[in-house]
């Protein structure tokens, strides 16, 4: 039988907008030391102890991912997915660079009002223990880069924050020369297995800084599935019925007051897949309205380890892209988008304000296990520019919630819901 396999790409870029300089991509990585007041995280065990009020920095990083799911999703009329961890992490680097109220919209809306200081170190921490369960079996590479126009004089405590807590790499390059257009897309190509070929089509002319994210994991499903195990079924979809295959298992079960569903675990990756169907007499987008983060952990916390239910995924495979600016504005962020940011942590050398906040991604099911893919683009521009007594049947044959979750954190790798097949 074929392995079954979870593959998840992920490239967070942001875009600062300046002017042009001139020079072919030079690596200065070895030139921007680690700073001493960082230590290190140091896995030599899953037993390493996370940093003290991590579990605040969780909390309020869930809540923004299903606040911001809720505002991505649209009129119930089209499947949705965002990457919270890759716009969590896009937007964490780029307020390294801000200051004052400017930095203080940024903490407010995504971390509850910590300081960046707490925040960095919670973001490493998150990082580096997914990275430590990677194996031969298995896949989870984090990658970041810092890429800039080479007249442009960036403050060094913000390149070397970006280092010490992101691990970033750092180029100096010619934006507009054709050869750094292909050397970020290789690094994003590089460090996704090639499952994304490029990450820019092209290069914005006013580009003067672009910070890279990328991600790549593969695992395989913990029960996999035999071929008798898949058959054709009906999809009730929000556009009308379609033929869906439907792969069977027993999993975990959960349970809601408004909704129930199941866990699939990978084998290696600390990731499990989890999908939340509403009611019957509940709309599904009636239920992602109402849908808390609350909600979302009183799920997670109701597996009772033993519980089972009859499982049936269905195949599904579907792209979504939006523009989030709107989106974060109306969750608090908006000095960040006007001509009165304050980004001075990056440059002195012009005023700096973000354009937009482009998120793609894709993902796919099937009996091999699930593929995904997300990208988050942040243009700036310059100022002139329970248990049940019987076995439960959960069949995903309507609209659903999934997500792909950290399971130390119950943080959603991805969040997103499927209206059609």
């Amino acid at each position: 039988m074929k392995k079954p396999v979870i593959c998840i790409f992920l490239c967070a870029v942001l875009v600062f907008s300046l002017t042009a300089c001139a020079g072919n991509s030079v690596n200065l990585s070895s030139n921007v030391k680690y700073s001493t007041a960082h230590e290190k995280y140091n896995f030599l065990s899953e037993d390493t102890k996370s940093p003290e009020g991590y579990e605040d920095y969780i909390n309020s990083a869930n809540n923004f991912s299903v606040e911001l799911f809720k505002s991505a999703y649209k009129d119930g009329k089209k499947s949705t997915v965002i990457s919270p961890v890759s716009i969590i992490l896009a937007l964490s680097m780029c307020a390294n660079g801000a200051k004052d109220d400017t930095q203080k919209e940024f903490t407010d809306t995504i971390f509850q009002g910590m300081k960046m200081d707490y925040v960095n170190k919670c973001s490493s921490y998150l990082l580096q223990r997914l990275q430590f369960f990677k194996n031969d079996d298995c896949k989870l590479n984090i990658a970041n880069s810092i890429w800039f126009n080479k007249e442009l004089n960036i403050e060094s405590s913000f390149l070397t924050k970006n280092k010490d807590f992101y691990e970033a790499g750092i180029f100096k390059t010619d934006l507009q020369d054709e050869k750094a257009l292909s050397d970020i897309n290789n690094f994003v190509k590089d460090n996704t297995d090639g499952m994304i070929e490029k990450i820019l089509d092209e290069m914005n002319p006013d580009a003067q800084m672009i910070l890279l994210n990328a991600i790549a994991m593969e695992d395989e499903w913990a029960t996999q599935y035999e071929k008798d195990c898949v058959s054709n079924g009906t999809f009730f979809g929000a556009n009308g019925d379609t033929n869906a295959e439907f792969m069977y298992s027993k999993e975990t079960y959960i349970k809601g007051k408004e909704a129930q569903g199941f866990v699939k675990n990978y084998k290696n990756l600390p990731l499990k897949f989890v999908a939340i169907l509403p009611n019957e007499d509940i709309n599904i987008s009636d239920y992602i309205d109402k849908l808390t983060s609350e909600d979302f952990s009183n799920l997670m916390s109701s597996q009772s380890g033993i519980s089972k239910c009859d499982a049936f995924l269905p195949k599904f495979n579907f792209d979504f892209d939006t523009n989030l600016k709107e989106n974060l504005k109306s969750l608090g962020i908006e000095k960040a988008f006007s001509d009165s940011a304050d980004f001075s942590k990056i440059t002195t050398d012009t005023q700096l304000f973000i354009n937009s906040v482009i998120h793609k991604a894709h993902i796919e099911t099937d009996e091999n296990g699930t593929k995904a893919a997300a990208a988050t683009a942040v243009t700036m521009v310059d100022t002139t520019a329970a248990l049940e007594e019987e076995t439960p049947t959960v069949k995903l044959d309507r609209p659903f919630v999934f997500a792909l979750v950290d399971n130390e954190s119950n943080l959603p790798v991805f969040l997103g819901c499927v209206t059609d097949i």
